[in-house]
């Protein structure tokens, strides 16, 4: 079977339109009512506490070198060598 470029290129758009967006699912409570939580009240309260400078420091420095850039376009190794600690 030989398929012309054109035809291709709507079988793969249709293909990832239907595979991305859905058209079933209107009643998210439903869905949301049958996920049970992995964490315990006392572990969420304690995740949510605020995280002190020592941790994301040592955090920080746990980071692999070569890990991609944030939003500053600086990477791990940029911070590592500059930390004022």
């Amino acid at each position: 079977m030989y398929i012309q470029a054109q035809d291709l290129e709507r079988i793969m758009v249709d293909l990832y339109t239907n595979i991305f967006s859905s058209n079933s699912v209107t009643d998210f409570a439903a869905v949301i009512s049958r996920v049970r939580p992995r964490a315990t009240v006392a572990t969420n309260n304690i995740m949510c506490q605020p995280y002190s400078p020592d941790e994301v420091y040592q955090t920080l420095l746990q980071t692999h070198l070569g890990k991609a850039p944030g939003l500053d376009r600086l990477n791990p190794f940029f911070y590592q060598n500059s930390s004022p600690q």
